[in-house]
């Protein structure tokens, strides 16, 4: 058989180009997880600020928030009612907050400086990532706000339009030098409740 006949074979290694993809694509797949991560991290924080600023809680109520957060999202691990998607349809339903129509008024560019980092997160991953992270967010805080705090619809709705006017503010308005280290640190002082911001 003549050489001009022979099968090719494929090789056996990777070319640079395929190590390329390879190394992108684990490197995405690491990010991914910290963006989702901190995203939701940073709104725990955000949403801290406000109800100390606007709904007067203090360090006991703050505690006892997290604490109920916690335990909801031991059992959304098992209990497939008490996933994000679950709480939001009862929010709709009972309450009449839509947590879809809350994280869509986000303008999709804040998210994106927020979180798609250059070198890290691809943008349009980024804010997919993120906006999910905040859907969750909105949806078992919103809960439990309604359920054990006894806060009403209205409260909640205001409680929605300042954590956007903060994302906003976080993400626009770079002259404020406002961060949410910075916003984590004042709950620290004023009221001695430590945020966790570690990725």
């Amino acid at each position: 058989m003549s050489n001009a006949l022979r099968k090719k074979k494929k090789p056996t290694f990777f070319t640079k180009k395929d190590t390329m993809i390879i190394g992108r694509n684990d490197f995405e797949s690491r990010n991914t997880e910290r963006v989702v991560i901190k995203s939701y991290k940073d709104y725990q924080a955000i949403g801290y600020i406000i109800l100390h600023d606007k709904f007067g809680f203090g360090q006991k109520r703050m505690a006892r928030l997290e604490r109920t957060v916690n335990a909801y999202s031991e059992a959304a691990a098992e209990d497939k009612n008490m996933n994000g998607v679950a709480l939001a349809y009862v929010l709709k339903e009972k309450y009449e907050v839509n947590v879809t129509e809350i994280v869509n008024s986000v303008p999709q560019s804040q998210l994106m400086k927020l979180y798609a980092w250059k070198g890290h997160c691809v943008e349009r991953e980024a804010y997919r990532l993120s906006s999910a992270s905040l859907f969750n967010y909105f949806a078992l805080t919103l809960t439990i706000l309604k359920k054990e705090f006894k806060i009403t619809a209205k409260q909640l709705q205001y409680f929605t339009d300042k954590f956007i006017d903060y994302i906003d503010t976080l993400a626009n308005y770079k002259q404020f030098q406002l961060t949410v280290p910075m916003i984590a640190q004042s709950l620290a002082d004023e009221i001695k409740f430590v945020c966790d911001l570690e990725v």
